[in-house]
């Protein structure tokens, strides 16, 4: 993360599971260059993933990936914020 002047910032309260917050920036020429985030995806693991928190998730178009993922899945998730 170092190496990429990226960043991980982790938020965990007991019961209610933990957020974590990755940042990488974006390869972009000087002029254009801007730190606003292109957008969020939410990850989920374990009992969070349920049926009526993934039809909340889609309702609302947020973007959301669930334990296992491949590449392929992360690629496009990703690839649709850009």
């Amino acid at each position: 993360m170092r190496e990429h002047d990226g960043t991980i910032e982790a938020e965990s309260h007991p019961g209610q599971g933990a957020t974590f917050t990755v940042t990488l920036p974006i390869a972009q020429p000087a002029e254009k260059a801007s730190a606003e985030p292109a957008g969020k995806i939410i990850f989920m693991t374990g009992d969070s993933s349920d049926a009526s928190t993934r039809a909340f998730l889609e309702q609302n178009k947020l973007r959301f990936l669930t334990k296992p993922f491949d590449i392929d899945t992360l690629l496009e998730t990703v690839n649709g914020l850009l």
